[in-house]
């Protein structure tokens, strides 16, 4: 088992951004719930990409999977391996693939362990007819108005938008929908514990700790 990179635990942290995405029907309107998990997983952009360039990043990074990992079969890994090497150059960072490699193998343990404790710890699992809605709601949202990162990732993929977002997003979805169901529950949770304002960040980052910790129990 790999265990969570210190560097990168506290990336995680302070990464798990919050923006809402969802329907602001299906939440309460009181600022308590005001937001849910949607993955921010870039910082501040050092460069401005068009779709082509996307494409042709996604194009490059699979090569690099073929070449360098061609017995890597592990599909979250490899989305991670994709998204990271697309940060890698879209904000002048300098890890080599090697690095890359390593930081999709932690972040796929980790996002694996967020869905693993959310149900041990507070019996929260993936309703399927949930992420599908979701993800035709998510579909629906971006459809005017479409990134050129999500245009330029599915077409280097091979994917219509429907399938990426469907499909190679659905790690993104699903986190959402058990979000959806967790946050409540974390509320009250921490009702009693502080005097902050108890928003989906607040919360978020309160739940990123509880599963660093699950995974550093899991290892001992």
């Amino acid at each position: 088992m790999v265990r969570i990179h210190p560097i990168l635990a506290s990336a995680i942290g302070s990464i798990l951004l919050l923006i809402s995405c969802s329907d602001q029907n299906d939440i309460q309107t009181d600022t308590i719930y005001e937001n849910e998990p949607v993955e921010a997983i870039f910082g501040e952009q050092q460069i401005s990409l068009t779709s082509e360039d996307y494409k042709a990043l996604t194009i490059e990074a699979l090569h690099v999977l073929r070449v360098q990992k061609p017995l890597l079969h592990e599909e979250l890994q490899r989305k991670w391996f994709i998204r990271y090497y697309i940060q890698n150059h879209e904000y002048n960072e300098s890890y080599s693939n090697e690095e890359i490699f390593q930081r999709a193998q932690e972040r796929a343990e980790y996002e694996n362990a967020w869905k693993e404790y959310a149900f041990e710890e507070y019996s929260i699992s993936v309703n399927e007819d949930a992420v599908a809605s979701q993800a035709s709601y998510n579909l629906e949202v971006y459809q005017q108005n479409i990134p050129p990162s999500i245009i330029g990732m599915s077409e280097g993929l091979d994917l219509s938008i429907d399938e990426f977002m469907k499909g190679f997003d659905r790690d993104y979805v699903t986190r959402t929908v058990i979000w959806k169901e967790l946050m409540p529950t974390l509320f009250e949770k921490h009702l009693a514990k502080s005097s902050e304002r108890l928003d989906g960040v607040y919360l978020s980052q309160k739940y990123d700790q509880e599963v660093l910790e699950y995974l550093d129990q899991r290892e001992s």
